[in-house]
């Protein structure tokens, strides 16, 4: 399980799309993009009624934010990602108890290196990435457990499957298993996209250095 490099995905659901959205649901894994392995997964909910009001907007005093957008965009979604995410039945009772648990989660994940080298990953670090900073800097200045430099886009990665590989539609790189907008599923269906382009793009090096190494070991022609 040693690696040089940790990578861990990471999928939020949350009850805006600002930076200081309310959380939901934290879901994430660590795995290895040169073969697709995922090793260790995380996933919890978080007790959202802590920081709302009766009406389900964030109380002033959270420093977090709801928009009634996204709590009618969550009434369009599948049955099982809405009960999912909104029912705390199972979340612990402080909203800040999940943020601290992920904390060490990456904490024990990033261990698995020797140098301590991590690579977090989202679909998108400015919505996921920046909105755990929020949250960890609300819930009384928890500090990340990364580096600014450390993130990275799930996005990149999709745009060189379909324009510098010339793969086609990023939708069809893995069979997306599991609920879509659970936490823990997207995550997960993230990393086996991330994987497969990795390797693809592992796969047109080897490729392209063969090609190189076949035209320098050509015998000379006489002229």
């Amino acid at each position: 399980m040693w690696r040089a490099t940790v990578d861990i995905m990471v999928d939020l659901e949350t009850l805006s799309t600002e930076p200081n959205a309310v959380i939901l649901s934290i879901g994430a894994c660590e795995f290895d993009p040169d073969t697709g392995t995922i090793f260790e997964t995380f996933y919890s909910k978080l007790n959202h009624a802590a920081v709302t009001n009766e009406q389900g907007f964030a109380k002033p005093e959270s420093g977090l934010h709801v928009s009634q957008s996204t709590l009618d965009w969550w009434t369009k979604q599948s049955k099982e990602a809405y009960e999912a995410a909104f029912n705390i039945y199972d979340a612990p009772p402080r909203y800040a108890d999940p943020l601290e648990a992920f904390k060490q989660f990456v904490i024990a994940c990033r261990a698995h290196s020797p140098g301590q080298k991590l690579r977090i990953w989202g679909n998108d670090p400015d919505f996921d990435i920046v909105i755990l900073n929020q949250n960890f800097k609300a819930m009384g200045g928890i500090l990340p457990p990364w580096q600014f430099w450390e993130s990275r886009s799930v996005r990149t990665m999709k745009d060189l499957w379909q324009y510098a590989l010339k793969k086609g539609d990023p939708k069809n790189i893995v069979k997306r298993m599991g609920t879509h907008h659970n936490a823990k599923d997207d995550a997960i269906h993230q990393a086996l996209i991330v994987s497969k382009v990795w390797q693809a793009i592992q796969k047109a090096g080897d490729s392209d250095r063969a090609q190189k190494f076949s035209e320098t070991e050509k015998p000379a022609t006489e002229g």
